[in-house]
């Protein structure tokens, strides 16, 4: 379901499809200023991609083109495409070197959460969501996160006094990830695999995605343990996000698949590659 709300009364149109030509499928709406349109004959544990338009006998608006992933109902594979020579990203915080083609991911839903203070489910639309970009070449897997949803954006790094927002990677097992803070700041658990400057390549830009952070890093995927075959490995890229005072915390990750208690702090799920979604690397 895709709702939004035009400046004038106006025709509604979503199209969308698992390419940004968002040539696959097309829903209308009637006259209006609030606006749905209900998708259909989606396949799970994809990414698709949209647009809405408004139009009426004068004016006729288009917006840009926006993803969302479908839940998966198990772990998320995700096939990572291969980056060619000419086209490598930039480590740099900006993502005019990323296609949107590249997007593998967004956040689904509650499925996605290791963890949470609140009582109620975790809202894709108004807690925290992102689109996951990732490509590969040689040995080197390259990643970017684009937030695009934050109820309160944290700005800052550390724990304590209160936690500030962050991207957290953690290839499994207690004491093995890296953070991403908010602020550009980089820190790392005691066993991490990777040195921030030589095997993690890493860069955070605050504030330029409509005040939102954008997230860039890459490191030698064959750093990881593969899970299967050798060009496949688990990994979660998530975030621990912090609302208010950092009581309210949130810990989640992209094509994570998670269903049980969401008040299990103790038992440290976020640590168990069991949970995480496979990454396949494809020519």
């Amino acid at each position: 379901q895709v709702t939004w709300s035009s400046e004038y009364a106006a025709f509604g149109k979503v199209q969308y499809g698992k390419t940004p030509a968002c040539s696959e499928g097309e829903v209308s709406s009637g006259l209006d200023i609030d606006h749905v349109a209900i998708l259909k004959g989606l396949t799970s544990d994809a990414v698709y991609f949209y647009r809405v338009i408004s139009s009426n006998s004068e004016d006729a608006d288009t917006s840009d083109v926006f993803a969302f992933s479908t839940r998966a109902g198990t772990n998320s594979i995700y096939k990572i495409k291969k980056l060619p020579a000419n086209a490598i990203p930039a480590i740099d915080g900006n993502l005019q070197d990323w296609p949107r083609e590249y997007i593998i991911g967004t956040i689904t839903g509650d499925d996605n959460v290791f963890a949470r203070e609140s009582n109620s489910p975790m809202d894709a639309s108004t807690n925290w969501n992102g689109e996951l970009y990732e490509g590969w070449h040689d040995t080197i897997a390259y990643f970017a996160i684009r937030v695009t949803t934050d109820d309160v954006y944290k700005l800052g790094s550390g724990i304590t006094p209160n936690q500030f927002d962050n991207i957290k990677v953690n290839p499994g097992g207690s004491g093995k990830a890296f953070y991403l803070w908010s602020d550009g700041v980089m820190t790392k658990n005691p066993a991490c695999l990777f040195d921030n400057g030589t095997t993690l390549k890493q860069k955070v830009n605050s504030t330029s995605n409509g005040g939102l952070p954008v997230y860039e890093f890459s490191f030698p995927y064959d750093y990881l343990t593969p899970s299967v075959a050798i060009d496949e490995f688990r990994l979660n890229i998530g975030t621990e996000d912090a609302d208010a005072d950092g009581s309210s915390k949130l810990f989640l990750g992209f094509g994570v698949y998670y269903i049980g208690s969401k008040q299990e702090w103790e038992t440290g799920n976020w640590n168990n590659p069991a949970y995480y979604p496979t990454f396949k690397l494809i020519e």
